[in-house]
């Protein structure tokens, strides 16, 4: 048993048209999101489950965060949330490291 490639193939598998996907990647992609989410990053499992809050405590979407390789992550979205999620994650990027990208097509 292998968790690396446990965890590159379960991105594979995140092609799923009833969700969004986002792909967060680059050196400082962990300490970006670990700053955003309520999960603590990096974690050694294949994938974990997360939330997005507001500044103020509030939720703004759920998901569940795979990691491929140290310094890339997949976060699997409800539908319809991705483009809020990144530009939510967006304004957070200042000089991190880090290229979000949407890979929901």
């Amino acid at each position: 048993f292998s968790p690396r490639k446990s965890r590159k193939s379960a991105a594979k598998r995140l092609s799923m048209a009833s969700r969004g996907l986002l792909r967060v990647l680059g050196r400082d992609a962990a300490k970006f999101l670990q700053g955003l989410t309520t999960q603590n990053l990096p974690f050694t499992a294949p994938a974990a489950f997360t939330a997005f809050l507001t500044p103020k405590g509030r939720l703004l979407t759920d998901a569940i965060v795979y990691t491929p390789s140290d310094d890339e992550f997949w976060l699997d979205l409800p539908l319809g949330t991705s483009a809020m999620l990144q530009k939510h994650l967006q304004l957070y990027k200042l000089r991190n490291k880090v290229k979000i990208q949407d890979a929901s097509a």
